[in-house]
C-alpha cells in the first residue's frame, strides 16, 4: 500500500531587505495571508501589494489568485516567493497652505524615511512612472494619491 503523503506548502515573503519563510500545512485565504503579513511586518503600512515571483500570477489580490499560485507551486520543489510593498496611498487633495507632513502624520502615515543626508533609505526606491505635483519630481517610495483628484500625487519625501 503506498503511503499517503500530505505536501506543504512553503511561502517567503520579502519587505525591503527583510525576508521570512514560512510552511503552511494548507493553502491559506487572502484575509489570513494579510493577517500573517502585517503580523510579521509590524511597521508594513495597512494598505499594500503582495507580488509573486511567477508570470502568470504577478500580485495577489483575492482568495482565487493565492489558490492558483500555490497550485502552480504545489508540486515544485521551490517555495512561492511573495513581495509585499506599501501600495499607493489615496488621500484628499490639499489646498495651498496645507501642512503636507501634517496631513501625512494624520493619515497615520511615516514620514521619515531619510537617511543622514536627507535622501532615501536603501529599499524605499520602488519607482512609480508618475510626478510630485508638489516639486515636479519623479516619484520614487511611497506614492499618495488624491482619491478626489484626476491626476494629483505626491512623494513622501521631497528633495526641494
Amino acid at each position: 500500500m503506498e503511503e499517503q503523503h500530505n505536501p506543504t506548502l512553503t511561502i517567503k515573503i520579502d519587505y525591503y531587505d527583510e525576508t521570512r519563510q514560512f510552511t503552511l500545512p494548507d493553502v491559506p485565504d487572502y484575509d489570513q495571508l494579510r493577517t500573517c503579513i502585517m503580523e510579521t511586518f509590524p511597521s508594513l503600512p495597512s494598505i499594500f501589494e503582495i507580488r509573486t515571483n511567477l508570470p502568470v500570477v504577478p500580485t495577489i489580490s483575492s482568495d482565487k489568485e493565492l489558490k492558483h499560485a500555490f497550485d502552480i507551486i504545489r508540486n515544485e520543489a521551490t517555495p512561492l516567493r511573495l513581495n509585499v510593498t506599501p501600495s499607493v496611498i489615496v488621500f484628499d487633495r490639499p489646498t495651498e497652505n496645507s501642512d503636507l507632513s501634517g496631513m501625512f502624520h494624520s493619515l497615520g502615515l511615516d514620514t521619515s524615511h531619510t537617511n543622514e543626508s536627507g535622501g532615501a533609505e536603501e529599499g524605499n526606491s520602488q519607482i512609480h512612472w508618475a510626478y510630485c505635483d508638489n516639486c515636479q519630481e519623479t516619484i520614487v517610495g511611497v506614492r499618495y494619491k488624491c482619491y478626489n483628484c484626476p491626476d494629483y500625487d505626491l512623494v513622501s519625501i521631497t528633495t526641494k
